[in-house]
């Protein structure tokens, strides 16, 4: 475990100091969540306490200026992964990875809404907004909790991101896509070590249902994450335990506070309920968890 932590802990700091703090030229963007769980039930009916994460940095050139159907250099790493006191009982991953490749902002021209009167704030807004592609190259490592199956893997990836989540446009998904080469730096299903291939497939909505609920539930969002696997050229013995292909299906029910308390570190409270493992994991599942948002950022 203190393995993992330093590997983590290096990537980030490494991905500061490497590329957002010496380049004044780049526009920086951090997204820094943490969610403690009090609550953990698996499907064996096995209570459990746990810890899930997510970091993300980006780093793209900043023009000073809108462009339409702009395009940026994208550099980004991202590292997210679920702790929990029974590692046994742990279906995701723990994971770091890396991204080199560009940007394609699928947006207008801003246009200004001008007020006659003055010291009125004018607002900006572009004049359509459809979204943001990225793709390029990534690298990443990976394991279970146990570190019992790690792996390094190398690939491409595509990926439409969609933020907006006004009226019907919430229900459009952000859509990811990976095809990568992993080697296996370690494994506890057999004494096959051959290196694969794989596909990896995602999508995910954010939806404000709170806002068609009675005011005092407006702050309730629903997060939606469906994924999906497969790994070519595997051997006998993977296919035959159905390790070649997962699923991961997850809803996360979230409650944002109109202010954070705890010295502003508590924003929200959320129930998890998901089925499925998330490789290199091994054990399939399905839990419910409940427990606090800490420190989103």
């Amino acid at each position: 475990m203190k393995n993992l932590m330093l590997i983590l802990f290096l990537n980030i700091a490494l991905f500061q100091s490497s590329f957002c703090e010496k380049c004044k030229k780049y526009d920086s963007l951090f997204n820094f969540q943490i969610k403690p769980s009090v609550f953990n039930l698996a499907d064996d009916n096995k209570y459990s306490f746990g810890l899930e994460f997510n970091f993300e940095g980006n780093c793209q050139p900043y023009t000073g200026k809108a462009v339409t159907y702009g395009k940026e250099l994208l550099i980004q790493f991202k590292t997210a992964g679920l702790f929990i006191t029974d590692k046994k009982l742990n279906p995701q991953n723990i994971r770091g990875e890396f991204l080199l490749g560009g940007s394609i902002n699928l947006s207008g021209p801003q246009i200004a809404d001008r007020s006659e009167e003055e010291g009125v704030e004018i607002i900006t807004q572009n004049a359509f907004d459809y979204g943001q592609i990225n793709g390029g190259f990534n690298a990443g490592y990976e394991t279970d909790q146990s570190l019992d199956n790690r792996n390094v893997t190398v690939g491409a990836e595509l990926t439409y991101v969609f933020i907006k989540n006004e009226s019907l446009k919430a229900f459009i998904p952000s859509l990811h896509a990976y095809y990568e080469y992993v080697s296996i730096d370690k494994t506890s299903l057999s004494k096959d070590k051959d290196n694969y291939s794989r596909f990896r497939a995602a999508a995910s909505w954010k939806i404000p249902f709170g806002k068609y609920l009675p005011q005092p539930l407006n702050p309730f969002f629903l997060h939606l994450d469906a994924r999906y696997l497969k790994e070519f050229d595997r051997s006998a013995i993977i296919e035959k335990a159905e390790q070649d292909q997962a699923h991961y299906i997850a809803g996360f029910l979230n409650y944002t506070f109109k202010k954070p308390v705890l010295f502003d570190f508590i924003s929200g409270v959320f129930i998890k309920v998901a089925d499925g493992r998330i490789p290199p994991a091994i054990r399939e599942a399905t839990q419910v968890h409940l427990g606090i948002i800490f420190m989103d950022r």
